[in-house]
């Protein structure tokens, strides 16, 4: 099956600017989180040797203080991309305790209490307690061993010379914002390719959904799981809040955006409110008693961005500025790379999201969006089964029909950014081809083993041979990571520290 209105929409492209001419950012957050070699999360802080997490614009921390999340700038180029990753996972892994190693999966290790999640601190500084305090809300709200999940953000902007090559000379953002809403609702409508093609966690250790209702299957004595499924992690026992759906988010308007995720702030939720603001020694516990504290609390597979300095509240930086870039949340770790994601993925996401823009992308409805959350929670249970029925393109058909079918038209959008090499064709290529990440995983587990035991060893052999890299040059990263620890004894040091007028005052901005 082949949609010839997708070749004639690519042939007016390519006649009015050529998509070879284009330029492309990309950037990568990776999460992981710091195990021991015996297999237990770390408890010890988050090591000075690699800097101030408050600071460095490199390495920080995500919820908990053994969960480190490792962050790019913006590259140009895939390669320089990866190189960038590389450095930062060999920096990191001879940077923390010997007898600790970077997890390599999505799901988390082994974790039999909860207590021995440390929420991750930032000082006692204003900026930094309110990060603090917004990760205990989410512990009190959604509990912590849902927060250790780790995955891979990607961030995407078309470089901002291409935009008048695409808009003319005399350009607004508004064009801009427009593009990229077209983008992101084009993502939403086949994100199921994503889940599909990238999903890598089938399976979790049975301590992650200990104490919750959930549909998952036993899988030996350890696990649980679903033969066919995807990506556990975007599923509702994953990084999920059911109640964020009542905001109705449509990406038809960038005002109508920022006014439903101002609406999640400013809109008390009572099982939240009913938490308490405090905790029982008085001491605050979370920013606000909205649906959402803030708006990083927003769950969703893709979110429109916008730089923003240090106190400053995003939606108003979007308001403000519009829309920088697009952050994809819904990938998941890839165990067999030693950054978490390889080239090939890379590429492909790149030439996914050009077929967004390029696309048609009428505005969303609520019935239409509708059907793309069931498509989302059908294809995380199921999608390794290509008779699982989804709806694409107005109609319901097998996703194995659908995946032919944009495969078909990611082919044709591919040879039209190739150079000599190829290099879009051959990673889609590649990964179509390839084996499923979530079956490979299931093949390794057997009755004699299971989920921990396969991801510790995949976990330690990574983290060996990111130790045994000796030919990089990292001194930019140390170089931060003195930068970074000299900036926060800075702010440390600031004697006008008053946390409840901050988040007063933060609050108040929206």
């Amino acid at each position: 099956m082949f949609d010839d209105s997708f070749a004639a929409q690519l042939s007016k492209w390519n006649k009015n600017n050529s998509l070879k001419t284009l330029g492309f950012n990309r950037g990568v957050e990776r999460e992981t989180l710091r195990v021991t070699t015996n297999g237990s999360l770390s408890k010890l802080p988050h090591p000075s040797g690699l800097g101030s997490p408050l600071t460095n614009s490199y390495i920080t921390t995500d919820f908990a203080e053994s969960l480190i999340e490792l962050v790019t700038p913006k590259f140009g180029s895939v390669d320089s991309l990866y190189s960038c990753l590389e450095d930062l996972h060999v920096f990191t892994a001879h940077n923390i305790d010997k007898n600790e190693c970077l997890w390599a999966y999505s799901m988390p290790c082994k974790i039999t209490d909860e207590a021995d999640i440390n929420i991750a601190e930032y000082g006692s500084n204003d900026s930094g307690m309110l990060k603090h305090i917004y990760r205990k809300g989410l512990k009190v709200r959604y509990g912590s061993i849902m927060q250790c999940v780790s995955g891979i953000h990607y961030n995407f902007s078309i470089d901002d010379k291409s935009y008048v090559a695409l808009f003319g000379e005399n350009y607004s953002q508004a064009m801009v914002d427009s593009l990229y809403l077209g983008l992101i609702r084009n993502f939403k409508r086949n994100f199921w390719f994503i889940l599909n093609q990238l999903g890598a966690s089938p399976v979790a250790d049975k301590t992650y959904v200990a104490g919750r209702n959930h549909h998952l299957k036993e899988l030996g004595k350890e696990d649980v799981f679903l033969e066919n499924a995807t990506s556990l992690r975007m599923s509702n026992i994953g990084y999920q809040s059911p109640i964020q759906s009542s905001l109705g988010i449509r990406y038809n308007t960038l005002n109508g955006f920022i006014n439903s995720v101002k609406r999640g702030i400013k809109t008390p939720y009572k099982n939240f409110t009913n938490l308490g603001l405090y905790d029982d020694e008085g001491e605050r516990q979370q920013i606000s008693d909205g649906i959402i504290q803030i708006e990083n609390e927003l769950y969703d597979t893709i979110r429109p961005k916008r730089t923003s300095k240090i106190g400053q509240r995003p939606a108003n930086s979007l308001n403000d500025h519009g829309i920088e870039y697009v952050e994809i949340r819904g990938v998941d770790v890839n165990p067999d790379d030693l950054v978490g994601i390889s080239k090939n993925q890379m590429h492909l996401l790149d030439l996914f999201l050009i077929h967004c823009f390029v696309s048609h992308s009428p505005e969303l409805t609520n019935e239409e969006n509708e059907k793309l959350q069931k498509n989302h929670t059908d294809m995380v249970a199921s999608g390794q089964n290509n008779s699982t029925m989804i709806f694409y393109k107005n109609t319901m058909m097998k996703t194995g029909d659908a995946l032919t079918e944009l495969v078909n038209e990611l082919s044709l959008l591919a040879k039209s950014l190739d150079a000599d090499n190829e290099i879009y064709s051959n990673a889609l290529k590649n990964i179509i081809n390839d084996e499923h990440k979530s079956s490979a995983l299931l093949k390794k587990i057997d009755q004699d083993s299971s989920f921990h035991e396969v991801a510790l060893a995949k976990s330690i052999q990574n983290t060996k041979e990111l130790r045994q890299n000796n030919r990089l040059d990292l001194d930019y990263l140390n170089a931060e990571r003195e930068r970074s620890l000299k900036e926060f004894e800075e702010i440390e040091s600031s004697p006008n520290k008053d946390i409840e007028a901050y988040v007063k005052k933060y609050n108040s901005q929206i």
